[in-house]
């Protein structure tokens, strides 16, 4: 038997409960090669590789005929072979197989090698799971494999992975405890995962790359699905199968060619009652993403529990059915170009009394931010890429607004509006290239965040921020190109993290007197002699120069 691949087995014992396999320490790495040699030999070898100093007393090498290279590592033979981990007195046992003799000899041997891993390539260990890439062996082959130790009343698979495999490999898996499946770029695939109507206890399903993919029926019986992930599906056209799925909890869908989520739903008018009406979706989490055809999600009127919604690039002209989202707590929208923000638009969507994050992001040229009076409770706020004219005082009303980001607008030109934001502590102003003057932000005494990015911002706005915003620990002005004395940073005893890189500034003499900072990055700063006074802070772990 020809096996040009590599496949791993990560095999653990506890002297406690020796039927129980268990959990290997993150930073391990443990595995056994099989590769085909051409020897005749019978042999193979026992290998633990990349295991922490803490956990393991031993490292070894050994085989059956050839001392290990370290003696005192190895112990006598690859049958009485252990290595401790602390006092909990763990067995791990791994084999590097060179021949099919030897993989005979691996299936008789009585190891506690409870649930295999197959996977080619580097490998992660990940317990109680099985993932199969490209594996060149028959299903009969992996199937002994699998179950080389059926003695053994070995603890269920939580996950399996098939990614470039036959789905056939599927039927490997233990239909009744199987909680996660990934399918990626499987061959052989159905056109409506009928392979999966077996598995009625799934509790999250991932499906990448399937060509084939033309409907989700088969998930039907999967009764107890939380989490739904499809992604680059071309010829999926619905997701009909989630109005049977009561306890769907989380629904991510990514470069689908589908029209509407579930046929004759997101056509459907949608009714002053239907707020109030009982309906039984779970839906709590909600991602969709580059579907060029889905123009509208009316479907998730009927999940009014949603506490998160990100939509990104998808033809949507309205957003009416939000108004059923009465517990939303955070909405995405970004790159929605037909989407419009305005007195005739989508204002009273955004009437959600529990909405603590918005981000809006490249919005359709005539939108405004009127809207924003209705998101009084608002604690965060991202606006990027509002590029025509628009009026930024209605942020004036976010009164609980505590982290700000408005970047690459060039619309933004002045910040007499910010000192009615008192609470924020977060400002990202990155990119506002015509943006001049920024001694507002002075007003903002519970500032600790400031990014100030590639904008016009000069020494005697600085000087002004510094004296007033006493509790700023981070500071970016990188690509400030108008900066030269930055001395007025000085005072700000809480300084952690500086960062002036490509700015034109001649001295940080001032620096040693922020003792607290961390991190410090001034590259490209051509006219920066002397940075020697970076030797005289305490604390200092990253210093790019």
């Amino acid at each position: 038997m020809s096996v040009p691949y590599s496949f791993y087995i990560v095999v653990s014992y506890s002297r406690s409960n020796p039927k129980a396999l268990t959990a290997s320490h993150p930073d391990a790495r443990l595995a056994v090669e099989l590769t085909n040699t051409g020897s005749a030999a019978d042999s193979f070898c026992l290998r633990i590789t990349f295991l922490s100093k803490d956990q393991f007393f031993t490292r070894f090498v050994h085989d059956d005929n050839n001392p290990s290279a370290s003696g005192s590592d190895s112990g006598s033979n690859t049958s009485s072979l252990k290595s401790s981990i602390s006092h909990a007195a763990k067995l791990m046992r791994l084999a590097t197989c060179t021949n099919t003799s030897a993989i005979d000899r691996l299936k008789a041997a009585k190891w506690w090698c409870q649930r295999p891993m197959f996977y080619e390539g580097s490998f992660q260990v990940l317990p109680l799971a099985v993932t199969l890439v490209s594996i060149p062996f028959n299903i009969d082959d992996i199937n002994s494999q699998l179950f080389l130790a059926t003695y053994i009343e070995a603890p269920p698979l939580s996950m399996f992975k098939l990614e470039r495999c036959g789905i056939e490999c599927l039927s490997l898996a233990d239909k009744s405890f199987l909680g996660h499946v990934v399918l990626d770029s499987c061959l052989r695939m159905s056109r409506d995962l009928k392979e999966l109507l077996p598995f009625t206890r799934l509790v999250t399903i991932s499906l990448n790359s399937l060509d084939q993919l033309e409907s989700l029926s088969g998930l039907r019986s999967c009764t107890e699905l939380k989490v739904l992930r499809v992604y680059s599906c071309p010829k999926l056209r619905d997701l009909a199968v989630i109005q049977h799925l009561s306890n769907l909890w989380e629904l991510d869908l990514n470069e689908l060619a589908i029209t509407s989520l579930v046929p004759g739903e997101d056509d459907a008018p949608l009714s002053a009652s239907e707020i109030g009406e009982t309906v039984q979706g779970q839906l709590e989490v909600v991602r969709v993403m580059n579907c060029a055809g889905l123009a509208d999600l009316r479907f998730l009127r009927h999940h009014p529990h949603i506490l998160s919604i990100s939509l990104t690039r998808l033809p949507l002209t309205h957003l009416n059915w939000l108004c059923c989202q009465g517990e939303l707590k955070q909405l995405v929208l970004q790159s929605l170009p037909a989407l419009w923000w305005g007195p005739h638009g989508q204002d009273g969507a955004l009437s959600l009394p529990f909405l603590k994050r918005l981000i809006l992001d490249d919005p359709h040229p005539e939108s405004d931010l009127g809207f924003l009076a209705q998101c009084i409770n608002l604690e965060e706020l991202q606006l990027r890429w509002w590029n025509h004219d628009v009026g930024w005082g209605p942020i004036g009303h976010l009164r609980f607004l505590k982290t700000l980001r408005i970047s690459n607008n060039d619309s933004l030109r002045a910040l007499n509006w910010i000192h009615q934001c008192s609470q924020i502590k977060v400002l990202h102003l990155s990119m506002n290239l015509f943006l001049q003057d920024f001694s507002p932000i002075a007003s903002l005494l519970s500032l600790e965040q400031l990014n100030l990015n590639a904008t016009k911002v000069m020494d005697g706005h600085i000087t002004c921020i510094s004296a007033k915003c006493s509790k700023l620990w981070r500071v970016i002005l990188d690509n400030c190109r108008l900066l030269s004395d930055l001395s007025s940073l000085g005072q700000l005893s809480n300084l952690s993290v500086f960062s002036a890189s490509n700015t034109r500034i001649t001295s940080i003499d001032w620096i040693v007197n922020c003792v607290h900072l961390t991190k410090v990055s001034l590259q490209n700063c051509s006219e920066l002699k002397d940075r020697s006074p970076l030797n005289y802070l305490p604390v200092l772990r990253t210093c790019d120069l």
